[in-house]
């Protein structure tokens, strides 16, 4: 039986080329990325930049909240939906890349704006209105993903989308593939039914829990909380903020390395090598800190070096990060 008659995509190598245009879409796309990092590393918006309550912070981060949720959805959707075949895992990584470009770029603008007393914050919370505000602006220019325009019916702009994003007009064999595609999709009848049933358990369970533990490594704690983790061990606040810049430069390196393997050498190597190296920084962090964190709750100067920059915890950062690319979709 054919892949595409079991549901199974294929990766063949159809054709295509880079275009300006395509890598465009993919920017514009990942700008989504780029917002949510910021969030992170910020934990603002536009309202909260000009806030003179607390519920005023609070609403802002509510909306902000739904902003970065409806964009986590779409936006890897649709760079999936958008990517040559073969290529599909290194740009959807381009997300992630944004997202540590994002944080990256909040941890710069938070070491800027320390001294700015006393509308610093204010200004770094402002920022985040600049990601979004591109963002929206591309929402208008990008296109319908081919997949979409098919599912609807709309196989004449369908085709012709997916043309113009290939870059290429021999695209009869991929078309016909996304076709047969959406037509299986559309015979799938109460999937959430389906996915119940006893054969779908075990994988339903793997991907959530996989999800799951991810999150449980303790990686949004060192992204949201960099500055005060770093002072706890020692450093003071301008080093704490620096020491933060450092873990976002070390979050955007180990996400091209991603960009360049995952498709390479594929993604359950680099999970299972990444989840390898996590497990024996934090166990390193872990006896460093038992043995010689002090009744103030700080290291000294050395130790803290050595746990903060010199690897132990960049090496963690960076094995959290290629972890994280194992579990891109790339189908």
């Amino acid at each position: 039986m054919a892949d595409a008659e079991r549901g199974v995509v294929s990766k063949v190598d159809y054709p295509w080329k880079i275009t300006v245009y395509v890598v465009f879409c993919w920017i514009l796309a990942a700008f989504g990325g780029l917002m949510f990092g910021y969030d992170i590393g910020i934990s603002g918006a536009g309202l909260s930049s000009g806030a003179q309550y607390l519920w005023m912070l609070i609403i802002g981060r509510v909306l902000l909240g739904f902003g970065v949720g409806f964009g986590n959805e779409a936006v890897p959707l649709f760079l999936s939906e958008i990517a040559p075949v073969k290529h599909r895992g290194a740009v959807n990584i381009l997300f992630q890349l944004f997202v540590t470009i994002g944080i990256l770029i909040a941890n710069l603008v938070n070491y800027g704006t320390s001294r700015s007393h006393p509308n610093g914050w204010r200004i770094s919370l402002g920022l985040a209105g600049a990601p979004a505000l591109f963002l929206f602006i591309g929402s208008l220019i990008i296109p319908e993903t081919p997949t979409s325009l098919i599912e609807h019916g709309k196989e004449n702009k369908g085709l012709k989308a997916l043309k113009k994003i290939r870059g290429v007009d021999n695209v009869d064999a991929e078309f016909k593939q996304i076709q047969s595609a959406c037509e299986i999709a559309k015979e799938v009848k109460h999937p959430l039914k389906n996915i119940m049933k006893r054969s779908s358990i075990p994988p339903l369970v793997i991907a959530v829990l996989m999800q799951v533990f991810q999150q449980f490594t303790g990686i949004n704690a060192i992204m949201f909380y960099a500055p005060v983790l770093f002072q706890t061990v020692g450093f003071r606040n301008d080093a704490s903020l620096l020491s933060s810049v450092i873990t976002g430069l070390v979050n955007v390196i180990s996400t091209l390395v991603s960009i360049y393997a995952v498709d390479k050498i594929g993604r359950r190597k680099l999970l299972l090598q990444a989840c390898v190296q996590m497990f024996i920084s934090q166990v390193a962090i872990g006896i460093i800190l038992i043995l010689k964190l002090s009744a103030t709750g700080s290291l000294s100067k050395p130790l803290a070096i050595i746990v903060c920059v010199s690897g132990v915890l960049i090496c963690y950062v960076l094995c959290v990060v290629m972890g994280s690319s194992g579990l891109v979709d790339t189908k």
